[in-house]
């Protein structure tokens, strides 16, 4: 999950901090939503997976990060 994090800081300039919320966010939300079949092998495949995946989660990440922030905008205004 570290080298998301990392990746995630890197692509985004957010910081580490708000990098690790959207991880866990996003895996809690996932672990929700898969089948527990699946769900159950989420924390290893964060904790081991390649750059070039990485890269695309991580992208995947921001722009839900983005839509959610957008919807959140919506609703307070």
């Amino acid at each position: 999950m570290n080298e998301l994090v990392e990746l995630i800081v890197r692509k985004t300039g957010v910081s580490q901090e708000t990098a690790l919320k959207v991880v866990e966010t996003v895996s809690g939300y996932l672990k929700v939503k898969m089948p527990s079949s699946l769900a159950s092998h989420l924390d290893g495949v964060l904790g081991s997976e390649s750059l070039t995946e990485a890269e695309g989660i991580a992208e995947k990440a921001k722009l839900f990060v983005a839509d959610l922030t957008e919807r959140l905008g919506k609703k307070s205004a």
